[in-house]
């Protein structure tokens, strides 16, 4: 009866522990980061972890590769530093020691095209013991960015762009194929979305070179409309 009532009392103190054994949980994070797919070269979250266990935890951060698409394939984890783009998984050289009751943040960064294409993506996260992988806490982030209206699934098989060299500094060849709309053009437009060059396409054409003296140095997109529509741009660096 005595052995009885003692298992009792485990299974009741197991039923009412938030996660037996467990001993991080997250307890914020962005579920949804936007931006703007034209501007924006960096969209980024907060994911905050908590440990909820009586003793320290020495934890890292990591990432979920191999479930990328064309917004989210270019990102980035922080986890008391920002790692280069290659690094998923955050050294144990840099575990973060959380006392009980202790909370830290990460940051998770995606730089888009900037290319005015609307896309989504997810990527997940996961908290974990350094010495205990096992003990873990995971969430996703949806990232997404809007353009201006026409959205990857529209262009799947659009013209293409390239231009060279790039970065470049006086001269630019710009080539082109597989244009068919008469109405075409290509342009040149800065940062903050003014068009600083345009130029109206020849059916017969499929390159030509632009003097780019005339422009200040930084961050251009070169873009190719049909019919006023974006159908493809590349960036374009000036030194």
């Amino acid at each position: 009866m005595l052995k009885r009532k003692f298992i009792a009392l485990i299974l009741a103190i197991v039923a009412i522990s938030p996660a037996f054994g467990q001993s991080l949980i997250v307890e914020t994070y962005d579920s949804l980061v936007t931006g703007d797919a034209l501007l924006d070269n960096d969209i980024y979250g907060y994911g905050t972890v908590k440990n909820i266990s009586s003793d320290s935890v020495l934890v890292r951060f990591k990432r979920i590769d191999g479930n990328y698409n064309l917004l989210t394939d270019n990102n980035a984890i922080c986890w008391g530093i920002c790692f280069i783009q290659s690094i998923s998984v955050s050294p144990p050289s840099f575990s973060v020691l959380l006392g009980p009751g202790d909370t830290a943040s990460a940051s998770t960064h995606v730089y888009p095209d900037q290319d005015d294409i609307s896309r989504e993506g997810d990527i997940t996260y996961v908290f974990f013991d350094s010495d205990n992988p096992l003990d873990s806490a995971t969430y996703t982030v949806t990232y997404k960015v809007e353009g201006s209206g026409i959205s990857v699934n529209e262009i799947a098989a659009s013209p293409e762009l390239s231009v060279y060299p790039n970065p470049a500094t006086d001269r630019l060849q710009v080539n082109y194929s597989g244009q068919s709309a008469q109405n075409s053009s290509f342009e040149i437009i800065n940062l903050v979305g003014s068009r600083v060059y345009s130029k109206s396409l020849q059916a017969s054409e499929s390159t030509f070179n632009l003097n780019i003296s005339n422009l200040s140095p930084g961050v251009y997109f070169c873009v190719l409309k049909a019919d006023n529509k974006l159908v493809t741009s590349k960036k374009l660096v000036v030194n």
